[in-house]
């Protein structure tokens, strides 16, 4: 609710200025909060502490919302100042990640497992660039690219040709077991039998024992 203001002579500043109903002069209002700011830092510090709790406890979605804008404008600087952070002791971060874990395990296994079941194709992408990091194949698949096969495929399985749905795993056409690149040409959605069939075999080994290739 807004205060409603009048214009009147001030005493004290020597003008006319902006008076609240009570009678209060405005300017002069500011000036003195201003100097019990100054004067009781702590105070006012609490007092901010507050307000500020009060209103994320009742504002839940805008403190949200208003997060992740934050850190889409300062994404880059926010992850440099914590690898800084990190750099300057990291004996100390990885006791306190250590301890966090030992606290919160349980609810942590459940709130990735919730995360993995709603980003399930993130969950692919993200575990075949790690096996090609781990056997050092090279490569790393851009985003979106499942979207794009799906699309390349028209939703169905690059090796039978049944529709996908959802039971569909991203395969590497050539195995990063028999040296394949982790990059979108050598990727494409194979229904999960026909992929665990295909394991890591040779494509046209694999094609041949379907009958497809001589």
């Amino acid at each position: 609710m807004k205060r409603t203001l009048t214009t009147r002579f001030c005493k004290r500043c020597d003008t006319e200025t902006e008076h609240y109903k009570s009678g209060h002069c405005k300017p002069c209002v500011i000036n003195r909060r201003a100097e019990y700011r100054l004067e009781n830092p702590e105070i006012e510090k609490e007092k901010c502490r507050k307000r500020k709790a009060a209103w994320r406890a009742e504002n839940p979605e805008k403190e949200k919302q208003i997060r992740a804008d934050t850190y889409a404008r300062n994404a880059e600087n926010i992850k440099a100042k914590k690898r800084a952070k990190y750099a300057s002791d990291p004996e100390k971060y990885k006791l306190i990640w250590k301890n966090y874990y030992a606290s919160y395990s349980d609810r942590h296994k459940k709130a990735v497992s919730k995360w993995r079941e709603k980003n399930k194709d993130s969950c692919r992408m993200h575990d075949h660039n790690r096996r090609a990091n781990k056997r050092k194949n090279g490569g790393v698949l851009s985003k979106g690219i499942i979207e794009k096969l799906m699309k390349l495929q028209k939703g169905k399985c690059a090796c039978c040709g049944k529709l996908l749905g959802n039971d569909y795993h991203l395969d590497h056409i050539f195995p990063i077991k028999l040296g394949g690149k982790n990059i979108d040409s050598n990727v494409q959605l194979l229904l999960s039998k026909c992929n665990l069939e295909k394991n890591a075999k040779h494509p046209v080994i694999f094609m041949q024992q379907r009958g497809f290739l001589l």
